[in-house]
């Protein structure tokens, strides 16, 4: 393998992980907005079965004070659920992780520690 071939290799191997790196954001993004709306509408469809229980079984105000709770329940889970996610975004990705192994040292017989470019790009 060239110097060449290699770096081509590693900007293509670079480009993956941007357009991975772009992805995670998105997902991020998505589900945050996901746990944004699950709290307040799971305490509101909480209230709402318990009115509907209270109307139609004439339990005032046990069936809405059940629901409340019920609601307020899932919506407890869920921020539980925010936290266990931001703990596994807290962490972070190395980019061995993600399948990234940069040159560490000259295993292809090149020597990286001196700028790419002129007669520097030689074999040793």
């Amino acid at each position: 393998m060239t110097l060449e071939d290699w770096r081509k290799q590693q900007y293509r191997d670079l480009r993956v992980i941007a357009e991975d790196e772009r992805n995670r954001h998105r997902r991020q993004a998505g589900r945050a907005h996901m746990y944004a709306l699950e709290i307040p509408v799971s305490v509101i469809v909480g209230a709402v079965l318990g009115k509907l229980v209270d109307d139609h079984f004439h339990v005032a105000p046990w069936g809405i004070v059940v629901g409340l709770i019920a609601g307020l329940g899932a919506a407890g889970r869920a921020i539980y659920r925010i936290i266990q996610w931001q703990r596994t975004l807290s962490d972070g990705d190395t980019a061995q992780d993600i399948g990234y192994d940069p040159p560490l040292d000259d295993r292809d017989g090149y020597d990286l520690s001196v700028p790419p470019g002129g007669d520097h790009d030689r074999q040793k």
